[in-house]
């Protein structure tokens, strides 16, 4: 017989004895504290976080109430119970699920083995609490639903994990010591809720405390800063729910500090004049500060005016955009919980990657959050703690167009909106994510329009293809969708009938290496108005640490601890590691959002248009630093103010008359000054590279003089020249070793390869390309020949194929291979590929070279990865690096680390000697990498990669784009190899960097 009432599994139940919804605030005993707002220094607020005592029971059948007696050890709140930190005590596994529920489908029923903790600590009391206060017990997210107890005695039960719980604990407590038990249940009829994309982890995983609230106090305030249409002046209104006898006083300051306005708590409203308004570029901050008895409570307050005109969203008047990303609440070692600094830090990583909106994915965050968003300034859009992806088994709406489930549907948009309501920062009040469409949104829109007529509702649930092509404009805002391509997004903008802006709540998977084409969205986001922006899917790799013993960390993902149903590595997908570390994919981003756009316009004068994308502040903040380069190497070089008013352009000549050779102008924007707390001056905000001419050295004959020599035996051939030897096998028609100044070059042979380690955004087309065999493919000679050529040099040419065992070859080839007197080789291939193939991963040629063989110059894109469709966050240079440099550690290995747009590179060991090779031709791509593509494809953890003691170089005509395949649109045709005939070549030369001049060899 269960010794609690089964409140968690009775859908008419969702909460016991808790206190009515409120906005968020924190009272104080000094004006100067309240507005200072650091809550841990507050007299009126004691946190309970901290040691715990902790009982685990396998099944909710299994607890036999407070009183134990219990095995106790101790837990940290707040964390999960299946943290990285609780691993070795065998409660329970981290579960990583996208859709499906991890239990059988049967709402509202959940499994009878049901896993539940017993959380509970000792806290004191005085007197003079007891007698002056009124204690009020906080909760501000507990995973799944939790009974409380004090003293033994019951005080409530809760659920929504995402969201505040109060109860007023007064009569309960004691003088002394007491006994705070919290009982944490895993599942409860509301988990079917909360089916989001996400580790299904349990407990108390945001901050419990106490607050001491007078007996006559306020217990709610709904604050309404209104702003004219010409923005001259503004209005603010405040309804205070309080005790009847409730009495005080308000006043209004300004940033500095200066009094605004004021009065008493029965009438808070007033007008001001030229207000300052706040928004993503001026956060600017009022503050309304109540004095209520002994208490002290300060709210920011923004004003701003939001609008849609025309389809367009406005922002105190202006044409915004949102450069967005989707964020959890994540952490590597603690799960759902995110302490306050590690909040703060992932903002100031967006802030300075150009981020300006957050869309709270799929889930209200920690209140303070929201603080810390109007404050910094950034966009948010609130979401509700709903998504039920897995009733798509049955029916995907059945949740939200069933009436049994209306009041949970309302009880959540209330908690949300209540809790939230004062916040400036959130422009968008989100339904949830992923439920279908139902009555129940209509409902909860519905709601929040009789609450709130300031900001927008949003719900992509609710988008005209989910609605018979009718837009849903009674009930949402915004039209917003997920995943569309480039294409389709540029078609709705065009299209009159729609009168909705477009937002895409999701876009540019961010799984691995990616996302590619992040230009072309924002192409079409810059060119059309009705496009309000877009956030990026998401901002960290989710993954539970397992620390070692040698103080690393290994991360893991969906099924590495046994758990099931689960969805593998779709959880790493961000822009950062787990441990915020910044990826590639993050650098892409900022260089896509950065605020301006540079266009050579008269390039004879090299005359340069900048346009400031930014829409309420100029560039005086930040400088121009400038460079122009010839081949690499500094010519002419500046600084320029960057004096641009909003949404202006500006024109600059550099008089720079560009010679011969490869020239380029460079712009990057930096911090002229710092910006508090997230930025530094000096930092750079982004880069723009223009090509100011990009001729290739005229052509120069290669000396075969002494003439190259040429052996040929039954099963190979040798060709020498000047101290290098090439030897080709006859039979399998490879060139199998390079002997250079007495040194082997080669540790396997020269292998023609399209095989790439897919990346997380070839998931989906990675099977087509197994089922040609890309992966297994052998090659096929069916001849090799020899012979000198008149100028004294020697070409080998072999006929191969590439095809997998039990299949058709996919690729026909005709190979040179020319020798020249001074040691060269000349590798010139014509491709003929089958129809039936869709597109190659890439193609061209892996060369195996000596472990020694770790440092690369090469004079291409970098400093950092790129590929066709991704390479904003590179410049052509000259670049040094070690092998080790160019290795991205992704949480599953995969293709990486390429640097497309190559024109010549040189690998060597520390002394100098290595190989070079250049482009004959345009340009092509390298890696370089201590780990091959047959390694990388079949390791599933990157700490399972070792060591193979040599340097894989590739050496591509090109690679096929990156996309964001992943969850995305298929990769873009225009950046896939996919044409049915090819033909590249490229020269190599052994030699000491020292003893040869690139450019000159360029010219061969």
């Amino acid at each position: 017989m269960s010794v609690i009432t089964p409140y968690y599994k009775d859908l008419k139940t969702l909460h016991v004895n808790s206190l009515p919804n409120h906005a968020y605030f924190i009272p104080y005993e000094s004006r100067e504290k309240a507005v200072a707002d650091n809550r841990g220094r507050s007299a009126f607020f004691r946190s309970l976080c901290g040691e715990w005592d902790f009982t685990f029971f396998d099944s909710i059948t299994e607890f036999d109430g407070i009183d134990g007696p219990h095995d106790t050890e101790k837990i940290t709140v707040p964390s999960n119970w299946q943290s990285a930190l609780y691993l070795d005590r065998g409660y329970d596994v981290p579960n990583y699920t996208n859709v499906n529920y991890p239990y059988p489908v049967d709402p509202p029923h959940v499994p009878d083995e049901n896993p539940c903790a017993l959380y509970s600590r000792t806290f004191t009391m005085d007197d003079s609490a007891l007698r002056l206060k009124d204690i009020i017990l906080s909760f501000e997210g507990v995973d799944s639903c939790f009974y409380v107890w004090i003293n033994g005695s019951f005080v409530g039960y809760s659920q929504v994990s995402h969201m505040t719980t109060e109860f007023d604990i007064t009569k309960l407590v004691k003088e002394g010591e007491n006994t705070i038990s919290v009982l944490v249940i895993k599942w409860c009829d509301g988990s079917y809720l909360e089916d989001q994309d996400m580790w299904r982890m349990s407990g108390i995983f945001r901050e419990v405390y106490l607050l001491f609230r007078e007996h006559v106090r306020i217990d709610d305030i709904y604050i309404k800063p209104e702003v004219s249409e010409d923005l001259k002046t503004a209005e603010l209104k405040a309804t205070i729910t309080s005790s009847a006898s409730a009495d005080g006083s308000w006043e209004l300051v300004n940033m500095d500090g200066t009094a605004v306005a004021g009065g008493r708590l029965s009438d808070i409203s007033c007008s001001i004049g030229d207000p300052k308004l706040w928004s993503d570029e001026t956060p600017y901050l009022y503050k309304l500060i109540i004095s209520c008895g002994a208490e002290f409570i300060a709210f920011d307050v923004g004003f701003r005016r939001l609008e849609i005109k025309d389809g367009v969203v406005l922002i105190n008047g202006e044409k915004v955009k949102a450069r967005g990303v989707n964020r959890h609440d994540s952490h590597h070692l603690l799960g759902h919980a995110t302490p306050y600094d590690h909040m703060l830090r992932d903002l100031y990583i967006m802030k300075q990657h150009n981020v300006n909106t957050v869309r709270t994915s799929h889930y209200p965050n920690d209140p303070r959050f929201m603080q810390m968003c109007s404050r910094l300034g950034f966009y948010v859009v609130d979401e509700c703690d709903i998504e039920t992806h897995g009733m798509g088994v049955i029916k995907w709406n059945l949740l939200s167009d069933s009436d049994e489930w209306t009041e949970s549907y309302l009880d959540r948009i209330r908690r949300l909106f209540e809790r939230d309501k004062n916040n400036p920062c959130v422009i968008m009040w989100s339904l949830g994510n992923e439920s279908g469409y139902g009555k129940n949104h209509v409902k909860m829109s519905e709601y929040l329009k009789s609450r709130d007529n300031s900001r927008f509702v949003h719900y992509e649930g609710a988008n005209k293809d989910y609605t018979g092509g009718v837009q849903q404009t009674a009930v949402v805002d915004i039209e917003s969708h997920m995943y569309p391509n480039p294409e389709w997004c540029a078609e709705y903008c065009a299209n009159k009938t729609y009168r909705q802006p477009l937002y895409l709540c999701e876009y540019a998977h961010s799984m691995g290496n990616g996302p590619g084409g992040l230009k072309e969205y924002w192409d079409v986001i810059y060119a059309n108005d009705n496009f309000f922006g877009a956030c990026v899917w998401e901002f960290t790799d989710h993954s539970v640490a397992v620390p070692q013993d040698d103080g690393t960390l290994r991360f893991t993902y969906g099924g590495d601890f046994g758990d099931e149903p689960n969805d593998g590595n779709f959880c790493v997908d961000g822009l950062v590691y787990p441990d915020r570390r910044i990826s590639s994919s993050l650098k892409e981003l900022k260089q896509v959002y950065k605020p301006f756009k540079a266009e050579l316009v008269e390039p004879e004068n090299c005359l340069v248009r900048i346009t400031s994308y930014r829409c309420f502040t100029d560039l005086s903040d930040c400088v121009f630093m400038w460079r122009i380069e010839r081949n690499g190497k500094t010519v002419k070089s500046g600084m320029l103010a960057a004096d641009i008013k909003p949404g202006q352009s500006k024109d600059f000549c550099f008089d720079y008359h560009p010679d011969d050779g490869f020239c380029y102008l460079t712009l990057t924007l930096v911090r002229a000054e710092d910006k508090d707390r997230w930025g530094k001056a000096d930092d750079f905000v982004g880069f723009e590279q223009l090509c100011l001419k990009a001729d290739k050295p005229s052509p120069m004959n290669i000396e075969s003089k002494p003439a190259a020599a040429l052996e040929q035996g039954n099963s190979y051939i040798t060709v020498s020249a000047n101290d290098k030897t090439y030897l080709f096998d006859a039979a399998y028609g490879a060139l199998i070793s390079i002997e250079a100044d007495g040194r082997e070059l080669l540790e396997a042979p020269m292998s023609l390869t399209v095989w790439r380690a897919p990346t997380d955004n070839d998931r989906n087309v990675k099977w087509e390309w197994k089922r040609h065999g890309f992966d297994k493919a052998e090659q096929k000679c069916y001849s090799m020949t020899a012979e000198a050529n008149p100028d004294g040099s020697v070409t080998v040419r072999a006929d191969i194929s590439l095809g997998a065992k039990a299949l058709v070859p996919f690729l026909r080839a005709r190979v040179e291979y020319t020798v020249y007197g001074d040691g060269s080789l000349a590798v010139k291939t014509d491709c003929d590929i089958s129809e039936k193939v869709n597109f190659l991963p890439r193609l061209g040629y892996e060369l195996c070279l000596p472990k020694w063989f770790d440092k690369v110059r090469w004079f291409g894109r970098g400093p950092g990865d790129a590929y066709k469709d991704m390479k904003l966050n590179s410049v052509i240079g000259l670049f040094d690096a070690s092998v080790s440099d160019l290795y991205e550690p992704y949480v599953m290995p995969q293709e990486h680390g390429a640097r497309c747009d190559t024109r010549w590179v040189q690998v060597r060991h520390v002394g100098g000697y290595g190989l070079y090779v250049s482009a004959h031709g345009d340009n092509f791509s390298f890696n370089a990498s201590h780990y091959s593509a047959e390694q990388l494809s079949e390791a599933k953890h990157d700490w399972e990669l070792e060591y193979e003691g040599c340097t894989h170089l590739n050496i591509d005509y090109a690679q096929s784009g990156i996309g964001s395949n992943s969850c995305g649109p298929a990769l873009d045709p225009k950046w896939r190899l996919d044409a049915k005939k090819y033909s590249f070549s490229f020269r190599l030369l052994p030699k000491t960097a020292a003893d040869l001049c690139p450019w000159e060899e360029l010219a061969k």
